[in-house]
């Protein structure tokens, strides 16, 4: 089984059982474990490798232990601090997993509720862990670019000098882009000046200030879109692509392009006649209720979209089909994603209310 294939199982398995588990015994045994064997590869029976309440005294604070740490050759490699999925991850949180991080000997620490993962290292500061993580995932939401940051700190992997070395990179790319976004958004003063200066020569007063704003904001928006569009005309070789001011695809040939095509764009995906045979079963169920040529998909690593009008955000199910376990996920109208195991393609039309229900929260 492939890492990307481990992935998918756990985030199946997550969210099917993260309802079920009210405390953090319960999150441990169903869901951080299984990540930590399953798709980290640790064997969680060995105490040389794996140890459960790992003494980590504070001071004079005695008898304080951190839930598991992860040994190769008697050393210490990385501790993991443990909530309950019910449990939203807090400052409070980080600042225990600080105490245990500058009580042991550890570079790399993970605090996690089984659902929501983050990765501290100590990379401003040597042996004092950093405020912000470096890598931070919802196992069962999974962004298809940290997927080769995930799997460095898997056993097979491991390798500490380079995941600090990456993780440094990583955290200033995350908090730039952070930043970026937010002023892309919301642009302050400072990064409106920055943006007049050698542009506009006369005097910046708070009018023109704030004027610029409303032009910066706009010129950022056209930016990001010009940029989209680019990438997409180059990676799929067309110059139809054209984004609306959403930042959506509103016109694209993925349709009409072969399997090679799609490879060739990028070599991790392959989307499988499997996956098709259910796009072609959706479209069938919907056909009665609209034109299905708005009906399109777009194949990622972790799951095979179909969605309306080619447009992200009308989802109308995703298959995920490279797992052990098949599942249908539909999102409801709430946003709340909703997995069903299948065991064959026909049972996709036993969810034809939902696929209808679906589409037309969409019209």
């Amino acid at each position: 089984m492939t890492f990307i294939e481990k992935l998918n199982d756990m985030s199946s398995r997550v969210s099917s059982l993260k309802s079920s588990t009210t405390n953090e015994e319960s999150t441990k045994t169903a869901l951080i474990m299984p990540f930590i064997a399953n798709v980290l590869g640790y064997d969680i029976f060995n105490p040389n490798e794996f140890v459960p309440e790992y003494t980590a005294d504070v001071g004079i604070k005695k008898g304080e232990k951190v839930d598991y740490a992860i040994l190769k050759d008697n050393k210490l490699q990385m501790i993991i601090e443990c909530k309950s999925s019910t449990e939203k991850l807090s400052e409070k949180h980080i600042n225990q997993l600080h105490r245990y991080f500058s009580a042991t000997e550890t570079r790399l620490a993970i605090l996690t509720n089984g659902v929501q993962y983050k990765l501290f290292s100590d990379i401003e500061n040597k042996n004092i862990m950093d405020t912000h993580p470096f890598l931070e995932f919802d196992i069962t939401n999974l962004d298809d670019t940290i997927i080769d940051d995930i799997e460095r700190i898997t056993k097979e992997k491991f390798n500490l000098d380079n995941i600090i070395n990456n993780a440094g990179e990583l955290k200033y790319i995350n908090q730039i882009i952070k930043k970026l976004n937010d002023n892309f958004n919301t642009p302050t003063e400072d990064f409106v000046k920055f943006i007049m200066t050698d542009i506009y020569t006369s005097i910046k007063t708070q009018k023109a200030i704030e004027q610029f704003s409303d032009i910066t904001k706009k010129a950022t928006d056209m930016f990001i879109t010009n940029k989209i569009s680019e990438r997409l005309n180059v990676a799929l070789g067309t110059s139809n692509i054209v984004i609306d001011e959403d930042k959506q695809v509103i016109e694209n040939n993925t349709d009409s392009l072969d399997d090679t095509t799609k490879t060739d764009r990028d070599s991790r995906i392959i989307t499988t006649e499997e996956e098709l045979e259910g796009y072609y079963i959706v479209k069938s169920i919907l056909r009665k209720h609209i034109d299905i040529d708005r009906i399109c998909y777009r194949d990622t690593i972790t799951y095979f979209s179909i969605l309306l009008d080619n447009n992200n955000r009308k989802p109308i199910c995703r298959l995920y089909f490279n797992t052990s376990n098949k599942y249908i996920e539909i999102i409801d109208k709430e946003r709340n994603s909703n997995k069903y195991p299948i065991n064959n393609l026909d049972d996709i039309f036993t969810f034809e209310n939902e696929l209808i229900e679906n589409m037309k929260q969409y019209m």
